[in-house]
């Protein structure tokens, strides 16, 4: 594939979940990606490391509380880590 069709790509698996098509976006990915999200696993439940199906359901649930999808547009990105400290640094139990 060439960059181009990568970008193609990508926009379309954004454009997925834009419109709240979960298994739209999925199948654009391939069967052995791994889904990685900060923070600790007992503490969050996207993080950690996360297979195919286990996104699917994730993403499902987050389209029953938002079913007319999402309005998204990515600016830049960035990595942010400091969830992971909040906890340390703000609980009290």
């Amino acid at each position: 594939m060439t960059a181009t069709d990568n970008t193609a790509v990508v926009l379309r698996h954004f454009e997925s979940f834009r419109a709240g098509d979960v298994e739209a976006a999925m199948a654009l990915l391939d069967e052995q990606v791994v889904w990685w999200g900060s923070g600790r696993p007992n503490q969050y439940p996207s993080a950690g490391n996360h297979d195919k199906a286990q996104v699917i359901q994730m993403l499902s649930r987050v389209g029953q509380v938002m079913p007319n999808g999402l309005d998204i547009k990515i600016l830049h990105t960035r990595e942010y880590l400091a969830t992971i400290h909040a906890v340390d640094v703000l609980a009290t139990n």
